[in-house]
């Protein structure tokens, strides 16, 4: 075959390329809000295709469970400083040997699950949106607030005011198109 090589050069060779193919945005270029707890939206802040920014007000969910979540966690606060008191007092009554160790090993075994029980409730309601009004004043608030983890815009919004939403149902995203 007759074949002739020539110098390599940059060139443009057209302004449109036509391909197919699929875009992928890169894994933490989108993130999915989902309802923790169920409820109703009361208030929603964006529209599709708006610009939003870390930690932005999205949407407002009332929620019952999210009350009662809150309401356990003061209840287990509550238990836990009992139980403190008493694995405190049973410490007390060994050292004299005035009880018995089972009595002592029960109160630690109580107050240790009932820490358990705190902690893990902290951790539910943290990732629900709970702040330091409630971990530090009880103060329960009936609204979830919805805000955004990360810049981006607003996609795919599935909720309007008055709709009612499940744990974990798809509520919008938010995707950042710069990544």
């Amino acid at each position: 075959a007759d074949v002739k090589y020539g110098a390599i050069s940059e060139q443009i060779l057209s302004s449109h390329v036509q391909s197919r193919g699929k875009l992928v945005l890169p894994v933490n270029a989108k993130a999915d809000m989902v309802a923790l707890y169920p409820g109703i939206i009361q208030s929603v802040y964006v529209n599709n295709g708006d610009p939003v920014s870390k930690g932005q007000l999205l949407a407002v969910i009332n929620s019952s469970g999210f009350i009662n979540a809150q309401k356990e966690y003061i209840i287990a606060k509550n238990q836990l400083m009992m139980l403190e008191l008493e694995y405190e007092r049973q410490k007390e009554l060994n050292k004299d040997k005035v009880a018995s160790d089972k009595y002592i090993q029960r109160a630690r075994a109580d107050y240790q699950a009932a820490l358990a029980e705190l902690n893990s409730l902290k951790l539910e309601l943290k990732m629900a949106g709970a702040g330091p009004s409630l971990f530090d004043h009880e103060i329960i608030i009936p609204e979830l607030k919805i805000n955004s983890p990360m810049i981006g815009y607003a996609e795919n919004i599935m909720i309007n005011p008055g709709k009612h939403v499940g744990p974990e149902e798809d509520l919008l995203q938010v995707i950042n198109r710069d990544e």
